[in-house]
């Protein structure tokens, strides 16, 4: 997660903490282990017992049980054991699915003509995918078109805001985004 967190501030991403806060307050992602998500990519953690496993799901070709272990491979052929089964590592990815397709109808809504989260998803043509495109979030958007940016925006206003009011002189500017 760490290092996450530097390549988002070099990239200038969403900051994690506040868009897994907005997320908790939508409601329909559930409170639990929810994905990192720009309007590029989504990364879906896998909880281990001592670090995350964080997964492209757009980047999964399939995910199998081999000798007692769960492995995830992936399209460039890379296999992961990951510390969960199949049906609780799709229902994660379903959520980072829904939550990617979620940001990017706020931020393609003009360019992208489309009602529902599969059409702003680029699946690959795997088993994998073809399980992810069955699941209820893909189907239909739970939030309202911009909603996610909204809440972003207003939650990032706020947090920088408190910091101005509180000590200007120890604001980072860099970090405003």
């Amino acid at each position: 997660l760490s290092t996450l967190r530097e390549f988002a501030l070099v990239h200038n991403f969403p900051d994690y903490q506040t868009l897994s806060s907005v997320l908790k307050d939508i409601g329909y992602y559930g409170k639990y282990m929810l994905p990192w998500a720009c309007p590029y990519f989504a990364l879906c953690p896998l909880e281990g017992v001592t670090n995350s496993v964080w997964i492209n799901p757009l980047k999964v070709e399939n995910i199998y049980k081999l000798d007692g272990q769960h492995y995830a491979q992936l399209l460039n052929g890379v296999k992961l054991v990951i510390p969960v089964q199949r049906y609780y590592a799709l229902l994660r990815m379903e959520i980072a699915c829904g939550i990617l397709a979620a940001i990017r109808q706020d931020i393609f809504h003009f360019s992208i003509l489309g009602n529902r989260p599969l059409d702003y998803l680029s699946l690959p043509n795997t088993a994998f995918a073809q399980s992810l495109k069955k699941r209820p979030l893909l189907r239909t958007f739970v939030t309202r078109t911009f909603e996610i940016q909204r809440r972003y925006q207003r939650a990032r206003f706020l947090h920088y805001y408190n910091e101005l009011a509180d000590n200007p002189k120890d604001l980072h500017w860099e970090n405003w985004y």
